[in-house]
């Protein structure tokens, strides 16, 4: 049984490589195969191809400035055929290929776009009563959280080194804070509603305190929002079904680009497939690979054995300079930026009670990909061994933060990765959070990775 290696130690930490460092690596430098890069968004307001924009003009300047190519790279925007969910009707998704003049590969970016699926999907009533549930779990659970920081050597502003969990600190920041910008959030739209009643000048005084003064506040709200609905383990509750819808696409998306394209399964689209994900899309790419993984061990993806190796339509596995091509190098890299995964770990994740020992082992069973062992007291009872191979443990996981970033942070309760600390000028408040999108030097690094 293929099992992770989860002896403890600390993920390697380094800061972006710098314009120099970028340019010697970069320099005159393109993809050898033909890559595609699937990216996930994050919490907020976003829009249908917002993404894919921002992720292909962000590669475009990194290689324009760091790479050297100039008027030689080209980007063109193209379509792709894919089945709808009942498989009886196709429908098209945009995407954008990056060129280079005298290369013959390519590298195609991909958005997978969910922020319509929680639109109004969840009012102040539920917001509030997931904050209540949220905070009143983690105290509840203390014992659990204490191990769980200690294994991996947390510190925070909600764990400290000598007394453990701050419930107080904890219920401050998630309830009473949350629930404030909840609050605003109504008192602002009401306001400005009725400030667009006024004659005349209503409408233009409304858009600008909306663009101006409400915008963080309404961010928050909606950003809390997202939370609540992805993070709704419940299954009788009817959240549950979006969050499984979002979980689905992905899914879907991902499949699309890593399963053979020919009848006969002896073709794929890309010989490598990058995952990427902000903020929220970097827990809901995390939970579409660790799906994958499971249709991996039930023999449910097309082209790839239960093994993980690539076959073709009678099932006999492709050779590929006499070796087997297994999943994980097609699906070979993974990238998270802004993401709150070890914050998720710690105050979201589905909690057990003590006396369950095999359900939190097949818990942690379940949730595999690159997860450390939380709960190590569970195994004393009885080990439970399991049958599910990890595929995808051993491909380079890299996870950029910055320090002032207050949903993001080094990643310590999965391994192995790279944490990468961005350093980018402050914002407002220090608020860094969307700086990544806007910063050259981040995806020039993130270039040096995929080539």
């Amino acid at each position: 049984m293929k099992v992770a290696d989860q002896k403890p130690g600390v993920n390697p930490n380094r800061s972006l490589f710098t314009p120099e460092e970028l340019a010697q690596q970069l320099r005159g430098k393109w993809v050898n195969e033909n890559i595609a890069i699937l990216i996930v968004h994050g919490i907020g307001d976003q829009k249908p191809l917002e993404t894919l924009d921002q992720f292909a003009r962000g590669f475009k300047s990194a290689m324009v400035i760091y790479g050297g190519h100039g008027i030689n790279l080209q980007m063109s925007h193209q379509l792709v055929a894919k089945k709808s969910g009942d498989e009886s009707y196709y429908w098209f998704d945009n995407f954008i290929r990056i060129s280079l003049k005298g290369s013959d590969k390519h590298l195609d970016i991909y958005e997978y776009y969910w922020a319509n699926r929680t639109e109004n999907k969840v009012d102040i009533k539920r917001i509030f009563g997931w904050l209540r549930k949220v905070t009143s779990g983690a105290k509840k659970y203390y014992k659990q959280n204490k191990t769980l920081s200690t294994n991996v050597e947390d510190r925070s502003a909600f764990i400290d080194e000598k007394s453990g969990f701050n419930s107080l600190n904890y219920w401050f920041v998630i309830y009473v804070l949350g629930s404030l910008a909840t609050i605003l959030s109504l008192l602002v739209k009401v306001s400005i509603w009725l400030i667009k009643l006024i004659p005349f000048v209503g409408v233009t005084i409304a858009d600008v305190l909306q663009n101006r003064m409400a915008e963080s506040i309404t961010n928050t709200a909606n950003i809390l929002g997202d939370i609540t609905i992805y993070n709704e383990v419940n299954p009788r509750s009817e959240l549950c079904h979006i969050r499984k819808d979002i979980l689905n696409g992905a899914v879907k998306a991902i499949r699309f680009l890593v399963e053979p394209s020919d009848a006969a399964m002896e073709k794929v689209s890309y010989e490598r497939v990058v995952v990427a994900g902000h903020s929220l899309g970097s827990q809901i790419s995390f939970d579409a690979i660790n799906r994958l993984t499971h249709q991996i061990n039930l023999g449910e993806l097309n082209g790839y054995n239960i093994q993980g190796n690539r076959i073709n339509s009678a099932g006999t596995e492709i050779l590929n300079g006499g070796k087997v091509t297994h999943i994980s190098n097609v699906l070979n890299r993974y990238f998270t930026f802004g993401s709150p995964l070890d914050k998720i770990a710690f105050f979201l994740r589905e909690q057990c009670e003590e006396d369950q020992y095999l359900r939190i082992q097949m818990l942690q069973n379940f949730h595999c990909f690159k997860q450390r062992t939380w709960n190590t007291d569970a195994a004393k009872q009885i080990m439970l061994t399991t049958t599910i191979v990890r595929q995808f443990d051993q491909i380079p996981w890299v996870n950029y933060y910055h320090g002032r970033d207050y949903v993001s942070g080094s990643l310590d309760y999965y391994h192995p990765l790279t944490n990468v600390q961005c350093n980018f000028p402050d914002g407002i408040f220090g608020f860094t959070h969307s700086n990544y999108w806007y910063s050259e030097q981040f995806f020039g690094d993130v270039m040096v990775n995929v080539i």
